[in-house]
């Protein structure tokens, strides 16, 4: 979790991430589980949990679903809408989900939608 959030430690997360070991991948997702809102919307960490969401491994889609749960259930989603780096993990949250999950997601920030227009995050 802290080390995600590090300038350097990022890396490290990340290159875990990207040697694709399933085992491996879904022990940092499960560490993270819980905090992906706030490290949505910090620079080193949002890199860390957009690649959490574009992993391609099957084994690893419940632990990406609960990112995507954990951003729609957010209780200010507005400010990662908002947000400079948060506003690229909602958009790929999007961009990962589907059914029912992905529905959610998209009530959750539709009364947003009229307001974000305007601002430089909310393509």
């Amino acid at each position: 979790y802290i080390l995600s959030q590090d300038p350097f430690g990022n890396y490290v997360v990340q290159y875990v991430l990207d040697i694709k070991l399933t085992e491996a991948s879904g022990e940092v997702m499960k560490r993270l589980a819980g905090h992906y809102a706030e490290l949505s919307a910090q620079k080193f960490s949002s890199n860390v949990v957009e690649k959490c969401l574009k992993m391609t491994d099957e084994e690893l889609k419940p632990c990406q679903d609960q990112i995507v749960q954990e951003i729609a259930d957010y209780p200010h989603i507005l400010r990662l809408l908002q947000d400079p780096y948060a506003n690229y993990v909602v958009q790929s949250a999007l961009s990962v989900s589907s059914g029912a999950l992905y529905e959610n997601l998209v009530e959750q920030i539709k009364p947003y939608l009229a307001s974000l227009r305007g601002t430089p995050h909310g393509k």
